[in-house]
């Protein structure tokens, strides 16, 4: 696990990358590359007869996959924060979910019951899945005109491995995807799906594939997601000043604290304070949720599930609030497949137990060997914010309520209308400057 934080300068914009490696259960020895690849030749693109009939696009499907993903979103928030306790977090609920969304076609048996009630999708019907995540692939993107909003995805199969045609099509169909063989013993495979990644990040993520490729693996799928937004109301640089950030174990550190007062959506959750910041037409939003005394993140966000998250939404009130944020930059690096595991994921990334013979038939056994993640945030004067709907006066003669980010708090960028979570993440401590 790997982060490289720094300091930020320039308006935010968020980006993300995350790989599905799947890999035939060939050996239990991790230093046997295995027998060698059979000759099997490449699978023809699917034919008329193997076609997928894509439904309309439904607008309940969409809603199932995002009130039921972000159920996902606060567990896999919850969990990476334990995996790394002392660190500042970052991660992608949304292209986690649409990454492993895409695997789920392939699924079969107790694996695909696994994943689906991990996803948060126990109860929803594959078609109506599938029809969702297509759905946000359209919706969001054109949510905003003043944000840009890119998601995409792609599957890369190795030259000669057969792939299921209709696993093909599916992916192909629902979630857009590239799809494309490649010869993994070649370093330019490596480079071909990183250049790809990069293309669809604006250059934040670099590259999500280390070469050289494991030869027991056969398929890469890969999600991108990328977000840049002005604040609907920027913050003035004249008002930034340095100001003390208070760490959980009791220090502090000077940091860039970003500040201005005026309407907000803003309400209260026992200790915890959340405030709606606005972007570009108000579409999106940064959500910053602050604990009290007393209370601190890691214990908020444990305690958070999505009916707790609909009630404090409910309460949000547009009000005057004075705001003092920090100015900030994290990447992030993470393996993903502990934090799955402890979800409830586990036969996906055990060997001979996997089931995704709808990704492929042929022997060997296939199952997933690791889900790697990379995200990019950074938050300053320009970028970023939400507005309000209503405002609720509650009293001019009284001062505003101030949400001060200076101590541990978490963030979120979500999409208000449909509520999807794109990107979510907690602040511990300033990240160090370049």
């Amino acid at each position: 696990m790997t982060r490289i934080p720094s300091m930020a300068r320039i308006a935010a914009g968020l980006a993300i990358g995350l790989t599905i490696s799947l890999t035939p259960a060939c050996s239990d020895d991790p230093l046997d590359p295995g027998p060698a690849e059979p000759a099997i030749p490449e699978p023809p693109d699917p034919g008329p007869g193997d076609s997928i009939i894509v439904p309309p696009r439904s607008a309940s499907a969409e809603a199932a996959v995002v009130e039921k993903s972000n159920v996902f979103a606060w567990g896999l928030l919850a969990a990476a924060m334990a995996a790394d306790p002392e660190e500042n977090v970052l991660v992608s609920p949304l292209s986690a979910s649409m990454a492993l969304g895409m695997a789920l076609n392939g699924a079969r048996g107790a694996t695909y019951d696994q994943m689906q009630a991990t996803l948060g999708f126990a109860d929803v019907a594959p078609d109506t899945i599938n029809n969702g995540y297509r759905g946000l692939m359209t919706s969001l993107p054109a949510a905003d005109s003043t944000v840009n909003t890119q998601i995409a995805n792609s599957a890369w199969y190795r030259d000669g491995f057969e792939v299921e045609p209709a696993f093909l099509n599916t992916v192909r169909a629902f979630f857009d995807a590239t799809v494309a063989a490649l010869d993994f013993s070649n370093a330019s495979a490596a480079d071909t799906m990183n250049q790809w990644v990069s293309e669809k990040t604006n250059g934040r993520i670099e590259s999500i594939i280390e070469p050289p490729i494991d030869s027991r693996t056969v398929l890469f799928l890969i999600n991108a997601v990328y977000f840049k937004g002005p604040w609907q109301y920027a913050f003035d640089p004249a008002k930034t000043t340095e100001a003390p950030f208070h760490i959980a174990d009791g220090g502090s550190e000077s940091i860039p604290m970003m500040d201005q007062t005026r309407e907000f959506p803003h309400g209260r959750d026992g200790s915890l304070q959340i405030v709606d910041l606005p972007f570009g037409e108000g579409a999106f939003a940064m959500t910053i949720l602050v604990p009290g005394d007393g209370s601190n993140i890691d214990g908020e966000i444990g305690s958070m599930d999505e009916t707790r998250w609909e009630s404090i939404l409910e309460k949000l009130t547009t009000r005057r609030v004075r705001v003092v944020l920090p100015r900030f930059r994290v990447e992030y690096d993470t393996s993903l497949k502990e934090t799955l595991q402890s979800l409830g994921m586990t036969d996906a990334f055990m060997p001979n137990v996997a089931d995704f013979t709808g990704i492929s038939a042929t022997p060997p056994p296939l199952y997933i060997s690791e889900v790697k993640q990379k995200t990019f945030v950074e938050v300053s004067e320009e970028g970023a914010e939400a507005a309000g709907t209503t405002s609720v006066g509650i009293g001019v003669t009284s001062l505003p309520p101030s949400v001060i980010a200076d101590r541990p708090f978490a963030y979120l960028i979500r999409e208000r209308e449909s509520g999807a979570i794109l990107f979510a993440g907690v602040l511990r401590r300033p990240p160090e400057e370049e």
